[in-house]
């Protein structure tokens, strides 16, 4: 049983001292290289440079193709123009259906896209990350908010930044929830055509 063991020591050892000379003759290999001159540096660093700016036209290419395809698809479910901010708030918010009533009509609006004025009260971050926009619907009577739109976080803060408390914006979103203290939720969706 020594035996084997030493035999395998040995097998091992072998082996070492094979890849510490291989890779000895790689280092020596490499050194043997001429050194880039600076045009062959600056081809390089052109053709990295060209490279990125590919990267960068196929990214924004693909965000260009999936804003459109979305706003194609928020076209499809948008809610008729008779659907307003106010009517659909009043009705999820309201005691004027039970919950039952509500659970029902909700599969009607779930997952449906508006485009609707709203007036801001405030903006955040999200939770969740993001953002989220506290809006009411024009004329409203609500304490705090009609609907909370949440936006994604790769929306740039500085177009977050531009919306101001009390003024009115045109908004587009998809509605994902109702509740009678905290109103309508959505997640913003480019705006349809």
């Amino acid at each position: 049983m020594s035996e084997k063991k030493g035999g395998c020591l040995r097998t091992l050892g072998i082996g070492i001292g094979v890849c510490v000379v291989g890779c000895g003759g790689l280092g020596l290999l490499g050194s043997l290289l001429p050194e880039p001159t600076p045009e062959q540096l600056a081809e390089r660093a052109a053709a990295r440079a060209d490279a990125a700016r590919l990267a960068d036209a196929a990214r924004a290419e693909a965000d260009a193709v999936r804003l459109a395809r979305e706003a194609e698809e928020a076209k499809a479910l948008l809610l008729p123009k008779e659907a307003t901010c106010r009517k659909v708030s009043e009705t999820f918010g309201s005691q004027r259906l039970s919950d039952l009533q509500k659970e029902v009509e909700w599969e009607g609006y779930d997952g449906r896209v508006f485009v609707w004025d709203v007036v801001v009260g405030d903006v955040s971050k999200g939770m969740l990350g993001g953002y989220t926009i506290q809006a009411k619907c024009p004329g409203s009577s609500a304490l705090v908010a009609d609907i909370h739109i949440h936006f994604p976080s790769s929306m740039p803060k500085a177009d977050m930044a531009r919306f101001e408390p009390g003024k009115r914006y045109t908004l587009s979103g998809k509605l994902t929830r109702y509740g009678e203290l905290l109103g309508l939720s959505a997640d913003w969706v480019p705006m349809p055509e």
